[in-house]
């Protein structure tokens, strides 16, 4: 009986091991849900925007849509959830744009018509061509809205942790992927073996952008307990708006849309008092 006992025991082990081992070699294929195909934004319904090419500094190009603002108004630089193409988006971004916001939405590395592969490393790298992109075409920084959506919430939250921005609105938000994955996975040593672990929590607090946050109180694939975590953890100004009963990503609710076209509005008018500060500036600056 103890032999058997053994035995089964180092059957249980080795069980464990090639899980675990399993588990480490396909975690990116586990943790990314690429979808691709590239689709015009006319013809997903998103007319004023155009279909363009973001190139990386690794290299990569990447499928975006960019419909710009009008004079005065903001630009928001979107970040899709997993297994999203930008044809999905396009109602909700011309919920966005409707007061005159420009939207530049773009699909991360391996997903839509982009190249390469999914990476936390890479997609941060989008972000940051995405923000070029738009400083490049004289667009400043006070501007610029990062939204931020499930997957894209720890994308927006990095790129405002290093990069001026007008304001973060993230949707369905996660402390960190590793928190969420080791609550899934809780007999591995997920802590210790995940590559892509997206601190969230630990770059908040380098965000000193106003923060605006909408999560659904049924959210089973990102609870709602890790939203409030990082709101915990987030500086001044901030608000956190509960949807009773909605489920993952809440922006496509009337009263989430609502709040966060208020937050835009808000920020319109700061970015509007910045412009008249810097013009009363340079015409008291002394002529050459």
């Amino acid at each position: 009986m103890l032999r058997f006992l053994k035995i089964l025991g180092v059957l249980a082990a080795g069980v464990y091991l090639a899980a675990m081992v399993a588990l480490v070699v396909k975690q990116r294929e586990l943790m990314y849900f690429p979808v691709p195909g590239a689709t015009d934004p006319a013809e997903a319904g998103f007319a004023k925007a155009r279909d363009l090419t973001i190139p990386t500094a690794d290299g990569e190009k990447l499928e975006a849509w960019f419909a710009p603002p009008e004079p005065g108004h903001m630009v928001l630089l979107y970040f899709h959830g997993n297994a999203t193409r930008l044809r999905q988006l396009a109602y909700r971004f011309g919920q966005l744009s409707a007061n005159g916001d420009g939207v530049l939405g773009i699909a991360y590395r391996g997903y839509g018509a982009s190249t390469g592969e999914p990476t936390e490393e890479g997609l941060l790298e989008d972000a940051d061509a995405a923000y070029k992109f738009l400083m490049d075409k004289s667009y400043r920084p006070e501007q610029v809205i990062a939204v931020g959506e499930s997957l894209g919430s720890g994308v927006a939250v990095a790129l405002a942790a290093k990069e001026k921005v007008g304001g973060v609105v993230l949707d369905s938000a996660y402390s960190s992927t590793v928190d969420v994955a080791a609550d899934i996975y809780p007999y591995f040593p997920v802590r210790l073996l995940m590559d892509d672990q997206f601190r969230s929590d630990e770059r908040i607090e380098k965000v000193k952008a106003p923060l605006l946050m909408v999560h659904g109180s049924a959210d089973r694939i990102i609870p709602i307990a890790y939203g409030r975590r990082l709101f915990e953890l987030a500086n001044e100004p901030k608000a956190f708006l509960e949807i009773p009963d909605a489920p993952h990503v809440v922006l496509g609710n009337p009263t989430a849309m609502r709040k966060v076209q208020e937050f835009i509005a808000e920020r319109r008018v700061t970015f509007a008092q910045t412009e008249k500060k810097l013009e009363k500036a340079a015409e008291a600056l002394p002529e050459d």
